[in-house]
């Protein structure tokens, strides 16, 4: 059978580069003068066809250019990874010292931006000034949706660089003014990248004065203010490539055009909007005794560049404050809006209180996008409503950055509900555990009274199969013991739920038996016996022939039948070594054990959490109350 390859629609170079690539020529030049910048030019000629008449366009760079195989493996390779061929670092031609430059391209679609311009143009290069190559380009359909044909030069180069061209020219959607304004709202951050159109250069002069905003950074100790230039291209671009504070020095970039400062200190958030459609000039020619030989940033010898940061900081945040305040205000009404009703619970002085905030957010954290000063309104006016109020706010305070993103990272996971179900049910499983614990070792019978209760909660200790969801303490089955056993409950001892003895007390904990006809309850189906011994009493056979004889009587006096699987638990401080296997007797199991094992049980089955959150605050009032109880005890002893 023949093997079947791909064929590609004629649409395929659009769906791979984007709409706008295509069709946006303010997209597609700045694409093409982006590939200029990656390839290490200083200097870049675009030629503009003024008139209908001029159908020749054509943008040339004096980049490290392209031989037949690095054309071939570069330039016809589709989605070709720039990263990982050439790392994110721009190599210069040989000769050329133009500072560290980061390539803007990743993902090796920029070429094709040419395609705004023509249906087919022409690429020259070279790179060594003397060999160059020429191929056509066309889009193409079935197997090769872009060709590349050998074609005769038509350029000379003496250095290295490429050129892209074409005859037939048909993006006029723009004139030869607003080209030069929007090239220069974007290229203009390096002075060692020129841009000429049709041979005269760009420059601010070229960029309306509309766009174009100028204010001053003042510095205690430094006589001159640091002049800021801000661009602004009115709509935000796709991404930040050409946006960011460009510090210049005597007429050079130091360090890289970015929202980072020179020396990579953070200053705003590449995903707002503004940070995509803004780019500051700093003309710090004052600091021109601190730049790093290599250009690559600032000395911190002393405090004069952390001053002049901090300075220029926070003149431009001002200047973006001030300039998106009626943003902030229709922002602002949005974001009430949206919280009205939880806002119309408050009280006038509440609201007031939570304007404030949301107001001051706005103007001193303009790194917050909409969605996240949203999440923070929300967050505090249900806190002004809840009972904690801002307890929440001082405990999120204490945390240090891992454990909030432990804390995020738990919330992604689970619900708040679910992950409280889930908490408190183990913190009383854990002060059940430290309770019974704290009071297994005292020899006061007193105390015994209070042990029934526990285990009542904590069947679960025994087994998986005895967790009280399951089990009910049953009454009914109490009051035939009592009967039987003739025991006359009277003061404190009253104890309904299990019946108290003069060493012991047992508990009876049941699931009911349903009929497979009419689900009716038919008898019992599972019962547990817990009996307590009074510390002191070891347990032997005497006891566990008791537990046998609890059975038998229940049996006799039809409490249970013989489908009744029935566990007996005779617990003590002690068991008779000869005594410790478990009994059974068809659906009747009896197995003693002692309150130490019991709380190693229990513990094993918490799988040991109780030694790993010790210093939990509910473990702690509870180590602080036995403590306080044993202090107690002690001195009206005395």
């Amino acid at each position: 059978m023949t093997k079947i390859k791909p064929s590609y629609d004629d649409r395929f170079i659009q769906q791979l580069i984007g709409t706008s690539m295509i069709s946006s020529v303010r997209v597609a030049i700045t694409e093409l003068i982006a590939n200029a910048w990656d390839a290490g030019a200083t200097e870049v000629s675009i030629h503009w066809p003024e008139d209908s008449s001029d159908n020749k366009f054509y943008i040339r760079d004096n980049g490290i250019g392209m031989s037949q195989e690095q054309f071939t493996g570069r330039f016809m390779r589709i989605s070709y990874d720039r990263i990982s061929a050439q790392g994110k670092l721009v190599t210069f031609p040989e000769g050329v010292e133009a500072g560290k430059r980061v390539a803007y391209g990743k993902n090796g679609i920029g070429r094709l931006a040419a395609f705004c311009f023509a249906d087919q143009y022409y690429v020259s290069s070279s790179n060594d000034g003397k060999a160059s190559i020429t191929y056509k380009i066309t889009r193409g359909t079935g197997a090769n949706p872009i060709e590349a044909d050998p074609a005769e030069a038509e350029h000379e180069f003496k250095k290295p660089g490429t050129i892209i061209y074409t005859k037939e020219f048909k993006g006029r959607s723009i004139d030869l003014q607003d080209l030069r304004k929007e090239i220069g709202m974007r290229f203009l951050s390096d002075p060692n990248f020129q841009i000429f159109v049709n041979q005269e250069k760009i420059d601010l002069l070229d960029i309306p004065e509309i766009n174009v905003h100028e204010f001053n950074a003042e510095i205690e100790g430094i006589e001159q203010p640091i002049e800021i230039i801000g661009i602004d291209t009115q709509r935000p671009d796709g991404t930040t490539k050409q946006h960011g504070v460009a510090w210049h020095v005597n007429g050079r970039l130091v360090g890289q055009c970015s929202w980072k400062g020179p020396n990579g200190e953070k200053f705003l958030d590449g995903r707002k909007s503004i940070a995509k459609r803004f780019t500051f000039i700093v003309r710090a020619d004052c600091l021109s005794d601190l730049v790093k030989p290599d250009w690559e940033g600032f000395n911190n010898d002393d405090d004069i560049y952390p001053r002049a940061l901090e300075a220029v900081n926070q003149a431009i945040l001002k200047f973006i404050s001030d300039f998106f305040s009626e943003a902030r205000t229709e922002t602002f009404n949005e974001i009430k809006g949206q919280n009205e009703p939880v806002l119309k619970k408050l009280s006038p002085t509440e609201i007031e209180e939570w304007e404030g905030f949301v107001k001051t957010t706005q103007e001193e954290c303009v790194n917050l996008s909409d969605d996240v000063l949203n999440d923070l309104a929300k967050i505090l006016a249900n806190l002004l409503q809840a009972k904690s109020r801002y307890a929440l706010i001082h405990k999120l305070g204490e945390y240090n950055p891992n454990q909030l993103d432990d804390l995020n990272d738990i919330l992604s996971k689970w619900t708040v509900d679910m992950a409280k179900e889930v908490l408190d049910e183990l913190e009383i499983r854990m002060l059940l555990v430290k309770e019974l614990e704290a009071k297994v070792k005292k020899t006061d019978t007193d105390e015994l009274k209070d042990l029934q209760p526990l285990f009542e909660r904590g069947l679960w200790i025994f087994g998986p199969e005895y967790e009280s969801l399951h089990f009910t303490s049953n009454k009914g089955m109490t009051k035939v013991l009592k009967d039987l056993l003739g025991v006359n409950e009277t003061g404190s001892r009253n104890r309904p739920d299990f019946v108290i003895l003069p060493n012991s007390s047992i508990g009876t904990y049941s699931v009911p038996r349903f009929s497979d006809d009419d689900g009716g309850e038919v008898g019992v189906d599972r019962l547990v016996i817990v009996e307590l011994k009074k510390p002191g009493i070891p347990l032997g056979s005497e006891q566990r022939e008791q537990t046998l004889k609890y059975i038998r009587e229940l049996k006799q006096k039809g409490a249970i039948d013989n489908h009744t699987k029935v566990t007996g638990f005779p617990l003590g401080s002690q068991i008779d070594p000869l005594e410790t296997e478990k009994l059974t007797q068809g659906n009747v199991t009896i197995q003693p054990m002692t309150y130490n094992t019991i709380i190693k049980r229990a513990e094993s089955r918490l799988l040991n959490l109780k030694q790993k959150v010790e210093n939990a605050p509910f473990l702690q009032d509870i180590i602080e109350t036995n403590k306080k109880t044993k202090a107690q005890t002690e001195l009206e002893g005395v």
